[in-house]
């Protein structure tokens, strides 16, 4: 990613060692060569460390504000720690060089911190219902699926699921690392992860393996309150314009919201049904880029979804 605002893609390590763990970058320098790394750091100058030995990190900007911030999973065989987000302090960051971190916020499963050691999280719409999901492996070789409910930015998740192939429970070597990627530009994120060490044939290294998304198949959506009395209907594919109907039998201030496949939200508006019954709308969608997204309607706790395609 470009970390410094200057054209060129930089590296973002998430780092191990026997004693501790970090995040570093190293800045692109143009020539086919990087700088020496720096540790990032939170508010009071403190790298951003984990105590026990590996920090695994996806960066995103999980707090919709335009600016990138840090998912964090950390721990060891030995430990168990917690996915934290690192969120950009719009205060004191002056790019385009180095964004300074609040303090992190711990992710919770239905209030409760999420717990594994070590923990190796990535957040994606995994079951395009157009709220981001968080996937987390742990030492144990398995994957657990955290059900997003609410937009980019909601800290706390759904109970917690495990994600499986139709013939099982996916479980790879030992620590696998996931990420959510559309591997096979079908318009949902599969699931690509390595890891370092298979205790089944005392392997250093079990390869990388690429589960395409007929893994959502193993988690089953929860039918809400939303999806009951919101109903969508969009016109997919489009190229420059959607057209979609709401029907619902609830009436009062509307909000309107697309995400893209990773959980961001790209647009938003308020206000656009005061009453109740089927409404037909338009929207110019110009300024989207080709791709899978979401639009989500809701008032009060009631939601409802539907998928999209961009065509080029």
């Amino acid at each position: 990613m470009d970390w410094d605002g200057d054209g060129l893609n930089d590296l973002v390590v998430g780092q191990g060692s026997n004693s501790s763990g970090s995040v570093q970058v190293f800045f692109n320098n143009g020539n086919g060569t990087v700088s020496d790394p720096f540790y990032v750091c939170t508010e009071p100058g403190e790298p951003i460390k984990s105590s026990s030995g590996s920090a695994f990190i996806q960066v995103l900007d999980f707090v919709p504000d335009g600016r990138f911030d840090l998912l964090v999973g950390m721990g060891s065989s030995a430990s168990s720690e917690f996915v934290l987000v690192f969120q950009n302090d719009p205060d004191t960051w002056a790019p385009p060089y180095n964004p300074v971190f609040h303090e992190p916020d711990t992710l919770t499963s239905v209030g409760v911190k999420i717990n594994h050691g070590p923990c190796c999280p990535w957040i994606g719409d995994l079951d395009n219902d157009g709220f981001p999901d968080l996937v987390v492996s742990d030492y144990h070789r398995c994957f657990f699926f955290y059900q997003g409910t609410g937009p980019t930015g909601t800290m706390d998740f759904a109970e917690q699921d495990t994600l499986h192939t139709p013939s099982g429970i996916i479980v790879t070597g030992d620590t696998p690392h996931p990420c959510l990627c559309d591997w096979d530009g079908d318009g949902d994120l599969d699931l690509l992860t390595g890891n370092n060490y298979n205790p089944d044939t005392q392997r250093s290294s079990s390869g990388i393996f690429l589960f395409r998304n007929t893994i959502c198949a193993g988690v089953e959506p929860q039918l809400s309150q939303s999806q009951a009395h919101i109903e969508i209907v969009v016109t997919s594919p489009v190229v420059n314009t959607v057209e979609f109907s709401v029907e619902t039998g609830i009436s009062g201030q509307f909000f309107l919201n697309i995400f893209s496949i990773d959980g961001r939200r790209v647009y938003g508006r308020e206000g656009f049904i005061e009453g109740s019954g089927m409404f037909h709308q338009q929207l110019d969608v110009t300024f989207l880029p080709p791709g899978l997204y979401s639009v989500v309607v809701e008032v009060g706790k009631n939601t409802g979804s539907a998928g999209f395609v961009i065509l080029p």
